[in-house]
């Protein structure tokens, strides 16, 4: 497994590459029980780096992403020899890819993990949080720990039903991403695509518009998974990253930083949170904008309408001036949600006002 020739980690993760090949070609001769043992003996078998980290989590349940009855998936990428492009679960409900225009796997790989190969694996959740599109949830997982990839060179994507659908991560609800790269590929096992138009799965409905669907892929926490719960084909066990679609419904707002008493031409800074009326969760991404009222209108606010954008724990904090002393307070209002290319998605705005401040004149 450790061969110098091909380097620490080719012939293992070659094994693995192979073993997902043979599942997704239908042509495994044993249980999803077995691929999973098997799977992990290999891993155990890595050079020390890549398996120390995941000792305490051994064995991992590869299961339900080795089985073929399942919307799951196991891949692996970043080498030279393996395949450049998405990986898409069995059903396709769920899809991992590079943005758009930035190149393969290996390309992304190679920059963001100087050139590691990864084995890549997702698996239907269980659980129901609150606000959950049925059907959609799914937790995506890496063999090794690839924390650099916090800095979100890989998008995941979860088919919605609606325009108005949100993609949550964990906690929080992330930035939304044209998915259009994912949805074009139709080169995978058996011709599989990312959120066909047809039938997926036992819900019995097709699934439309996955443009609802986000970046923020494989936190720099670890993703490893540790031995689902029992009775489910996921679990929240400690370590996977988690994404599933959210009914995105009314925004609401408030001011985690308020105004204070300041004077005239000095900066005052607020910060307004976003979170979702379905389950409180942060909303990234939200544009606010601060209208400033009292004084009868006779002032000046530079700029005259401030804006920001919510950061990945909903809060986007604002600074600005205000010319003239008297008393005033602040109205927020949702713009839209804003992706990293500047498309952007309307949703009934949302509107919160802040506690009542007084400003003196400057000397």
């Amino acid at each position: 497994m450790q061969d110098p020739a091909v380097g620490p980690d080719g012939p293992g993760y070659d094994l693995l590459r192979l073993l997902g090949v043979t599942v997704d070609a239908g042509r495994q001769g044993s249980s999803p029980a077995t691929a999973s043992s098997l799977a992990n003996n290999v891993i155990f078998c890595l050079t020390a780096d890549i398996k120390q980290p995941l000792l305490s989590k051994l064995p991992i349940n590869f299961g339900p992403s080795l089985d073929p009855t399942v919307d799951g998936a196991f891949a692996v990428r970043g080498g030279t020899s393996d395949p450049a492009d998405p990986v898409i679960t069995r059903l396709g409900g769920s899809a991992l890819g590079v943005p758009s225009g930035s190149g393969s796997y290996q390309q992304a790989f190679g920059t963001t993990v100087n050139g590691g190969r990864t084995l890549i694996y997702a698996q239907p959740n269980a659980t129901n949080p609150a606000g959950l599109i049925a059907g959609k949830i799914f937790d995506w997982n890496t063999v090794p720990l690839r924390s650099p990839l916090a800095n979100r060179s890989l998008i995941v994507g979860v088919c919605a039903e609606t325009a108005k659908s949100l993609l949550q991560e964990d906690n929080g609800i992330v930035l939304f991403e044209s998915v259009a790269f994912l949805e074009s590929f139709t080169g995978g096992p058996g011709g599989r695509t990312f959120c066909p138009a047809t039938t997926l799965g036992e819900q019995g409905r097709g699934w439309q518009d996955p443009f609802t669907l986000a970046r923020r892929v494989l936190m720099p926490t670890p993703a490893f998974a540790a031995v689902v719960n029992p009775g489910g084909t996921g679990g929240r066990a400690g370590g996977f990253s988690t994404f599933y679609a959210v009914d995105g419904g009314n925004f609401v707002l408030a001011f985690t930083q308020q105004p204070t008493d300041n004077f005239t031409n000095t900066d005052i800074s607020v910060t307004v949170n976003a979170t979702a009326s379905v389950n409180s969760a942060p909303i990234e991404g939200v544009g606010i904008s601060l209208a400033v009222t009292g004084n009868s209108g006779s002032f000046n606010v530079n700029p005259p309408v401030p804006k920001g954008v919510t950061d990945p724990a909903g809060n986007a904090t604002i600074t600005f001036q205000i010319d003239k002393a008297g008393g005033y307070t602040i109205k927020a209002t949702t713009d839209s949600i804003v992706n990293t290319g500047g498309t952007t998605h309307s949703y009934p705005p949302a509107s919160k006002l802040s506690n009542l401040f007084n400003l003196q004149q400057s000397h």
